[in-house]
């Protein structure tokens, strides 16, 4: 395997810029499928006992976990930003642990 450091830190770099630029233009807490989801939410933040949906938990879990982190910060004032950036975060680590994986698979293969 050859260091293509430049590479990677284009790639880093622009992950980074994309990520943010995102969290700049769109607010999640907008998009047409965000109440369908809000029951998740409001589950882990102790509204709601069940949500009475059939989806799968983890990635509902990390960006509560994260939007408290980033309550817990006083990054932002408003809630919906704080959830807003928690989703977009998520998102972003785990396309980046996609990526990052399928990298290491083509490589084993």
């Amino acid at each position: 395997m050859t260091k293509n450091y430049p590479i990677k830190i284009l790639f880093f770099f622009s992950f980074f810029i994309v990520l943010n630029l995102i969290n700049i233009f769109y607010t999640s807490n907008i998009s047409p499928d965000f109440k369908a989801y809000d029951d998740y939410f409001e589950q882990f933040y102790g509204i709601i006992e069940k949500t009475g949906r059939e989806n799968g938990l983890i990635y509902f879990f990390l960006v509560t976990q994260l939007s408290h982190l980033l309550g817990a910060f006083k990054f932002f004032y408003y809630p919906e930003l704080i959830v807003s950036n928690a989703i977009h975060i998520v998102n972003g680590l785990l396309y980046l642990t996609g990526v990052l994986g399928l990298k290491n698979l083509l490589f084993l293969k």
